[in-house]
């Protein structure tokens, strides 16, 4: 099993879970990289996202509330030009360099970016482990692997609790995932 996903609304604490794996495997002597996206608040208000790069720290603009012209989700403007250049560096770079990948989050907001899905259909065509979050409205890029598998865990409403929401799922079958979290696939 070298793939997983962890599904959920927001705020039921995927991001949280991805932070305490990460640091888990690190403090086991194993090199994770890629993006944690974040939110960016301003006097307890949400303002916008932001990535952050799980190696160096490092951080960019994801989406903020503004009312220039670009591609949206909700209130918020996407900064595609951060997750092309940004957020794609750093899933590229994990998959060279470390031995476990993180991607936090597949979302409306990242699929905005054709370079950053393919840089996610590259991180699942790889023999690279992968660790990623995805949206409950979202289903993974496809892969061509057929040997490749994932696992989908949905956080529930109490943000403690892991329920399974699929069993191993192969990617090439382009599965989707329904409200009463089974999986659903179609032949390939």
């Amino acid at each position: 099993m070298n793939k997983i996903f962890v599904t959920g609304r927001p705020g039921v604490g995927k991001t949280t879970l991805i932070f305490k794996v990460s640091n888990e495997l690190k403090a086991r002597g194993l090199n994770v990289g890629g993006i944690v996206t974040l939110e960016v608040r301003s006097g307890g208000v949400r303002v916008g996202f932001k990535i952050v790069d799980i190696q160096s720290g490092a951080e960019a603009r994801l989406a903020s509330v503004s009312s220039a012209v670009g591609p949206r989700v909700g209130k918020y403007l996407v900064h595609v030009e951060n997750l092309d250049a940004f957020a794609v560096t750093s899933i590229l770079r994990a998959l060279e360099q470390c031995d476990l990948v993180v991607v936090d989050e597949i979302g409306p907001m990242e699929l905005k970016s054709q370079k950053f899905i393919d840089a996610v259909r590259k991180a699942l065509a790889s023999e690279k482990p992968l660790l990623a979050t995805l949206r409950l409205c979202c289903k993974p890029p496809s892969s061509r692997s057929r040997s490749a598998f994932c696992l989908c865990l949905d956080i529930g409403e109490a943000s403690e609790r892991l329920r399974a929401l699929a069993c191993i799922v192969p990617l090439h079958s382009q599965g989707t995932f329904d409200s009463s979290r089974r999986a659903t696939s179609r032949p390939a």
